[in-house]
């Protein structure tokens, strides 16, 4: 991440994000992620009005597929590092299964019928969401990783912002079978784009640095992938994932208590909030294009700055221009997932793609769940002013960590650079 820039490299890189394989996994996973807002914009309603089970029965069900889910990003990744030669065909069928598992919502419509239907939706889904970008990383150059994971995620939250709007009004018109059996249609699409792929290329991988001449040499890379990755969890990547888990503290207050908040203060929420969350999906994606021409822990450190000063901000505005311009550097910074990503992709070969994806996901799940209870604890025993408080207190912390981090990997880089010489 921190060799000398060259522009001839980065052109090469950028000529692989056009590549046939990272193209159709772009489109995998726009039309993966579509069908699953579109089938979780009506999931709830056919839940509690279809089925007729209460809001808390729903509840544990959405908390069982979030642990679910949880559990199953480190198998993902290893699935993804140790059968690439299977790649193709493993998505493929997962593809299937998870159109399969839309249909089950309107097959097994009871209350043991959901459970099965959320377990099993929780696993498929969880897979797509490792592989995906994990794919994508084994497509492209490290040169052009920023820029392709940019365009990877932007095209994404572009291309699914209707879908569960749409779901839920389908469902308002024509119930739960039409709107089913859409979601299922459009994952089926998905595979299409599978079939399509390279699958050569794909059991290959690529990776410019790493395409060994010998195979002694590729033997080697997978050795060390075999040491890093432990229980199916990529220990390099495991410090930034650490670092990025924190600042679900911060993220939990605002999406679970941001709004209550401001009631309690008599403050508006929705206008700051909108316009800043209109820019963090813009400045996103800049970050990521930004990755590929400058180290990717400098925008890292401005993000966890920003997320590091804006919770007091918001604990000690007290007017509503102070609150809103708490809130617009709150979102304007909140765009470390990008380049947390970025750096987990640029820190391993292309054997460790999947656990290192598997391990930013897993300790991302563990911390928001955590940090669910936490922010309400926090709020009942100091009150909102000093739990705004007390999570920046956690985002300096997150700060420094994230700078001892950036500062043993340059060192690291450092003494390999030696080494090489």
């Amino acid at each position: 991440m921190a060799s000398k820039f060259d522009w001839q490299d980065v052109i090469r890189g950028f000529k692989t994000i056009l590549s046939r394989n990272a193209l159709l996994i772009m489109a995998f996973y726009i039309l993966n992620q579509y069908s699953t807002y579109f089938k979780n914009g009506f999931r709830s309603l056919l839940v509690l009005e279809d089925v007729g089970l209460p809001a808390t029965v729903l509840g544990l069900m959405i908390s069982m597929f979030l642990a679910v889910g949880m559990f199953t990003r480190s198998p993902s990744g290893s699935i993804c590092d140790k059968r690439q030669d299977k790649l193709k065909t493993i998505l493929i069928i997962v593809g299937v299964l998870k159109a399969f598992s839309c249909l089950l919502y309107i097959i097994l419509k009871n209350e043991i019928g959901m459970w099965i239907c959320f377990f099993f939706d929780a696993i498929v889904w969880s897979f797509t969401t490792v592989a995906a970008p994990a794919v994508l990383a084994k497509s492209v150059d490290k040169k052009a990783m920023g820029s392709a994971y940019a365009m990877f995620m932007g095209l994404q939250m572009v291309a699914v912002a209707s879908a569960r709007p749409l779901g839920a009004k389908l469902f308002g018109m024509m119930g739960a079978v039409p709107p089913t059996l859409i979601a299922a249609g459009i994952q089926l699409l998905a595979v299409l784009c599978v079939l399509f792929m390279d699958g050569e290329k794909l059991a290959q991988g690529f990776s410019a640095e790493e395409q060994a001449p010998t195979l002694e040499k590729s033997v080697d890379q997978k050795a060390i992938a075999r040491r890093n990755t432990i229980m199916g969890i990529c220990l390099v990547a495991l410090p930034i994932s650490i670092a990025n888990g924190l600042q679900m503290v911060s993220y939990q207050m605002d999406s679970g208590y941001g709004p209550a908040y401001a009631n309690v203060i008599g403050l508006d929420y929705t206008v700051a909030a909108s316009i800043g969350g209109s820019i963090t999906g813009v400045v996103g994606i800049i970050v990521g294009f930004l990755c590929d021409f400058m180290n990717p822990y400098i925008p890292l450190l401005i993000s966890f700055l920003g997320q590091a000063i804006a919770p007091f901000m918001i604990g000690s505005a007290t007017t509503q221009s102070a609150y809103s311009l708490a809130l617009l550097v709150f979102f304007c910074t909140k765009f470390y997932e990008i380049p947390v990503r970025i750096v987990a992709m640029k820190s391993v070969s292309m054997h460790e793609q999947g656990a290192a994806q598997g391990t930013v996901l897993l300790v991302m799940d563990l911390f928001s769940i955590i940090c669910s209870t936490l922010c309400g604890a926090m709020i009942d025993q100091f009150g909102y002013r000093q739990a705004w408080i007390n999570t920046g207190i956690i985002g300096v912390a997150a700060l420094v960590v994230l700078v001892v981090i950036a500062m043993l990997d340059k060192k690291k880089r450092g003494k390999k650079a030696v080494q090489i010489m």
